[in-house]
């Protein structure tokens, strides 16, 4: 469980807040653009400064919308894949694929890579952003399987709380 009080951050004219936020082991948290959710997850993660008090475990990995990834063959991702990264790089891409570059990829190619990532950095939970973007139905589905088999917490930023239908919705209520 991941607890939330007082949450503050700003940004030049802008306050962040939500004075009171839980977040279950498996969750999906919601809320309009520009609410705070993002910067919440970063401040989880250790990235951003913030006031307030956060109760959550010490190594929390957070992947944004979009991560950039390093500029190197597909190959490459295996030799750091490990557990259930390991597991999502063999079922995601064929060996024909891999002496494949990002930047050739398509976007769903990349999310994968970009999950691959975060399943095999060792930390205690994971913070998603939107994980599910741009893949496809087969690929989403294993996806999902993956995470709800994972043992370690995983919270999620999405504005389709109807792809995890088994997962507690926390909307954002500031």
């Amino acid at each position: 469980m991941i607890n939330v009080r007082d949450f503050k951050k700003t940004y030049r004219h802008i306050t962040v807040h939500q004075p009171h936020l839980d977040l279950p082991e498996k969750s999906i948290l919601t809320g309009p653009n520009g609410c705070g959710k993002s910067t919440l997850f970063k401040a989880l993660a250790g990235v951003i400064s913030f006031e307030g008090r956060l109760e959550a475990p010490k190594s929390l990995f957070y992947l944004p919308v979009k991560a950039p990834l390093p500029h190197q063959p597909i190959h490459n991702y295996l030799a750091f894949s490990k557990g259930l990264g390991r597991a999502l790089f063999h079922d995601f891409f064929s060996v024909n694929e891999w002496p494949l570059m990002p930047n050739t990829c398509s976007s769903g190619m990349r999310q994968k890579l970009r999950l691959i990532w975060a399943l095999s950095w060792p930390s205690e939970g994971l913070l998603l952003d939107e994980p599910l973007q741009a893949l496809d139905r087969a690929s989403a589905a294993w996806v999902m399987r993956i995470l709800n088999a994972w043992e370690k917490p995983v919270c999620i930023i999405t504005h389709h709380a109807e792809l995890y239908p088994d997962w507690p919705v926390v909307p954002w209520t500031h």
